[in-house]
């Protein structure tokens, strides 16, 4: 069971600061994240097994902030991870999440000057996420690995990393030159070294190889209860003195539910970081719990744009008068 000296614990709030926009100013504000106690013991045995943690779930569960929150629990006591991520696109390729290496720079730079530089390809090298954390745990450092949606990756990407994900090892071939050695081209983890802790996201468009789930725990966050998202707001409002609106919330979730619960459902449905969102609204417009207790309908609800992202989501509640 290695590095679990300081194990992550659902119980404790993060605070992560993000910035909110004003006409007038820029400030900061306190946004709260809160892991389910099942993903707390997902992240957990990933740590013991030492082995990726695919995380799925609804778009807006918290699935990419769950690293943030992850990298701040378990350097509570001493700071010695790292968060390294890397946001999968449609083109990338294996070697992405690994390294770049800068060939037209270096053809660049060679015409111009044939330097020492220049004969060192180790100068055009830039190590990605994956590959990074790597060569970090070769120096017995710790790091966690964050691909963000990784089902946004062409078919051949995940089995491509299969190597990685088994041997903790990849090479560079672009280093594999007279002038240097193997281990300036090869990294490989032996056992002693520790073992990145790697979180994977996907929003489910589409399906992973077999052979790639088989080497990850897989895990879907569930979408937060009445009760904790309430105490996910009123922890988000501790920032405001006196906190506002802090005796409407049961029914801010409580029309925020009715939304995600209408039949035929909406194109999307609001998710925690849209009832943020939606709540700020509510404190800068300085909406009161009376106003709120006014509202007959969902077509009355104030501030509606910030709530719901689709145009024909907002033109149906407008439009129905529900």
């Amino acid at each position: 069971m290695r590095f679990l000296d300081h194990p992550y614990q659902p119980d404790q709030f993060v605070a992560e600061k993000a910035k909110s926009f004003e006409p007038s100013k820029r400030s900061k504000d306190s946004s709260v994240y809160l892991a389910h106690s099942q993903t707390a013991h997902a992240v957990n045995l990933a740590l013991s097994l030492e082995v990726p943690l695919l995380i799925t779930g609804e778009s807006g569960v918290g699935k990419t902030r769950l690293a943030d929150s992850v990298l701040n629990q378990l350097n509570h006591q001493e700071e010695r991870w790292k968060l390294l991520r890397y946001q999968v696109k449609s083109d990338s390729k294996t070697k992405d999440l690994l390294y770049h290496f800068d060939a037209i720079g270096r053809i660049y730079e060679g015409n111009v000057e044939v330097s020492d530089r220049v004969r060192d390809p180790r100068n055009f090298i830039t190590y990605n996420a994956l590959g990074e954390a790597i060569r970090r745990s070769l120096n017995n450092q710790y790091s966690i690995v964050l691909i963000d949606e990784i089902d946004k990756a062409p078919d051949d990407l995940p089995n491509g990393l299969l190597r990685e994900l088994d041997e903790w090892a990849f090479e560079v071939p672009e280093l594999k030159v007279p002038a240097l050695s193997q281990k300036d081209y090869e990294f490989r983890l032996d056992p002693h070294h520790p073992i990145p802790l790697v979180l994977i996201t996907s929003n489910d468009e589409r399906k992973l190889p077999d052979a790639f789930l088989r080497r990850c725990l897989v895990h879907e966050i569930p979408f937060p209860e009445k009760e904790t998202l309430k105490t996910i707001l009123l922890e988000n409002l501790k920032t405001k003195k006196p906190a506002p609106l802090k005796d409407g919330i049961d029914i801010v979730v409580d029309q925020f539910e009715a939304l995600r619960d209408l039949q035929p459902p909406l194109e999307k449905k609001p998710s925690i970081g849209d009832l943020l969102m939606w709540m700020r609204s509510l404190v800068l417009s300085e909406v009161t719990e009376q106003d709120l207790k006014n509202i007959k309908r969902l077509s009355d609800l104030p501030n509606l744009e910030a709530l719901l992202k689709q145009r024909e989501d907002v033109r149906r509640i407008k439009s129905d008068g529900k």
